[in-house]
């Protein structure tokens, strides 16, 4: 996994491989003894998050994005920048144009890890990765399905109610590793 400074999304992430062997390495060699005792807490609580957030939308039905992501999202889903209504909106037009959708993950298979010299208020900023299986359909019958990686970036963000600063996805997208379209 690389780093990289990009002027679309600020601080991004790429890959250079195929994303499931890669994590697979990745966890493997992981090493959370480095990680301080706060990185620990925080990690567990951004699963927590994410597994929530795929939860959530994992039948591919509209459903408000306020607890899951940052009043704007720096990439959603490659279609870059947009505000949380934004983001709803495009969640309903996918919906309209595949009404069956569904996922599946296993939390046991999600990644975790804080990012090196990133963080906000003296917390780790983290990647997340989350390898799932879908299907959609449209309205045509037109059936696609794959096997995909969620990638999400998750900061400790301030919220504009003045409550204390909560856990949310600042960019998502998804990295597709296999891809079947059937009709």
């Amino acid at each position: 996994m690389t780093i990289s400074k990009n002027n679309r999304y600020g601080d991004t992430f790429s890959l250079a491989e195929q994303p499931v062997p890669q994590i697979q390495r990745e966890q493997s060699r992981g090493d959370v003894s480095k990680w301080s005792n706060q990185d620990i807490n925080d990690g567990r609580q951004v699963l927590d998050l994410v597994r929530r957030y795929m939860e959530a939308t994992q039948n591919g039905h509209p459903v408000s994005l306020t607890p899951f992501i940052t009043m704007t999202v720096t990439d959603w889903y490659d279609e870059g920048k947009k505000t949380m209504r934004q983001a709803e909106a495009s969640i309903a037009q996918y919906y309209r144009a595949y009404p069956v959708q569904s996922t599946a993950f296993d939390p046991e298979k999600m990644y975790v890890v804080p990012l090196d010299g990133k963080s906000v208020n003296g917390h780790s900023v983290f990647e997340v990765r989350v390898p799932f299986t879908w299907t959609a359909q449209g309205r045509n019958r037109a059936r696609k399905s794959g096997l995909s990686v969620l990638q999400a970036l998750v900061p400790l963000a301030k919220m504009t109610d003045g409550s204390p600063a909560q856990w949310r996805i600042c960019a998502i997208h998804n990295v597709k590793s296999n891809y079947t379209v059937r009709n």
